[in-house]
């Protein structure tokens, strides 16, 4: 699909310092997984996230598609590892690595659905039977109304956002797609996963300063 090829130029092209995250923690990941594990921060971006899973004493590795945030993030703390992975690819990783997953706000980045299943399984392969996995994702959130009917015109799916250039030569051009996921739609990427725990948080995007539904979803593999 054209969105996610536009996405993935985005986002590989983006300043370091332009990358919003931290927007919420794993903190449910934290009150159930042992000490020492290993875990996988997907879309690791400017390494927030991989910074607060190490603080909380774990084994880090952090992926991401933006090879300049990586290398930045490495100079900061050698004692996470970084590497340069698409999980819309294979991943280099043996089946049944990580005790657990940790996937802050990415799959908003993946509209076409067999890639977003795709991706989900390549995640699922590489975590281990009794492994955890935590996702936060948004939702339908009605701020975002507008920009789902311009989503819709452009893709032809429900609850697709658009994101444009403010300024510049690109000024009005469409600069990244935005997809919302309901609580179904998760649990079915995720499947065959069993749900541990979900819940809906409001926050406000650092993007665009409009409030955001958050799903925040805990599965556990058998």
């Amino acid at each position: 699909m054209k969105a996610d090829k536009i996405n993935k130029q985005y986002w590989a092209n983006i300043e370091s310092k332009e990358i919003l995250s931290g927007q919420y923690f794993p903190e449910e990941l934290i009150k159930l997984l042992a000490k020492g594990s290993y875990v996988l921060d997907v879309g690791c971006g400017d390494g927030k996230v991989s910074e607060y899973l190490y603080k909380n004493k774990y084994l880090v590795t952090g992926i991401d598609i933006k090879v300049n945030a990586l290398e930045e993030n490495r100079k900061r703390n050698s004692d996470i590892t970084y590497i340069k992975a698409d999980i819309t690819e294979k991943l280099s990783f043996a089946d049944s690595f990580f005790d657990a997953v940790v996937i802050p706000y990415v799959f908003v980045s993946i509209i076409d659905s067999k890639m977003a299943k795709k991706a989900a399984e390549e995640l699922i392969r590489v975590l281990k039977n009794g492994g955890i996995l935590w996702i936060c994702e948004a939702t339908y959130s009605k701020d975002y109304e507008e920009r789902y009917k311009t989503g819709k015109e452009m893709t032809g799916l429900n609850n697709v956002a658009i994101s444009v250039f403010k300024d510049g030569k690109n000024k009005g051009k469409v600069k990244r797609f935005i997809r919302h996921y309901s609580n179904k739609e998760l649990d079915t990427l995720f499947q065959p996963l069993n749900k541990l725990s979900q819940k809906q948080v409001n926050l406000i995007s650092p993007s665009s300063g409009m409030k955001v539904e958050t799903i925040v979803s805990v599965y556990g593999k058998v």
